[in-house]
């Protein structure tokens, strides 16, 4: 369904309104058929469990971490079936830790979630200036090839720099 040209019935505080488009034009919130709305229920719900649920309350980025590892592996193992539900419920367990991340980072006045969601669309604007600038790229060689000069250009000595200490040798 083209969210675009949806039209139906939202409540919003007290008034019923007929919205075109995903937000509502009275109170500006994502109609219920949006992503923006999901992923909204995501973070409240992310929020009542830091502060209702003592499990969730008590974890840290470095508890987490080794739970992290293990959803990736599980969608790796998707990923090698084919199997498409099993993708998405293992993107689901991913997406949960990437919020509980930047919630706890939250709570510690590191970032929240605007400044992550906008750091990774920066980051994609500069690593793509064929799409977002002027420059002419022919084929995925060469885009890969300018790639690795942009990161070079973001102070990394080496296109390896950045390769996590842990990851195994062989994936």
């Amino acid at each position: 369904m083209d969210q675009t040209s949806n039209h139906s019935e939202h409540r919003c505080e007290n008034c019923t309104t007929t919205l075109v488009g995903p937000y509502c034009h009275h109170c500006g919130k994502p109609h219920e058929e949006t992503p923006g709305y999901h992923f909204e229920r995501l973070l409240r719900i992310m929020d009542e469990l830091r502060e209702k649920c003592p499990w969730d309350r008590k974890q840290t980025i470095e508890s987490l971490r080794p739970l992290t590892i293990e959803e990736t592996y599980e969608l790796a193992d998707e990923i090698i079936k084919k199997n498409w539900n099993g993708i998405c419920e293992e993107l689901g367990d991913l997406l949960l830790h990437i919020v509980f991340y930047v919630r706890i980072a939250s709570e510690q006045h590191q970032f929240d979630i605007k400044s992550m969601i906008n750091g990774i669309c920066e980051k994609l604007i500069t690593r793509h200036p064929h799409i977002y600038g002027d420059l002419i790229l022919e084929d995925d060689d060469s885009v890969s090839r300018n790639w690795e000069k942009i990161k070079l250009k973001s102070g990394k000595k080496s296109v390896l720099e950045g390769v996590p200490n842990g990851l195994p040798a062989m994936i």
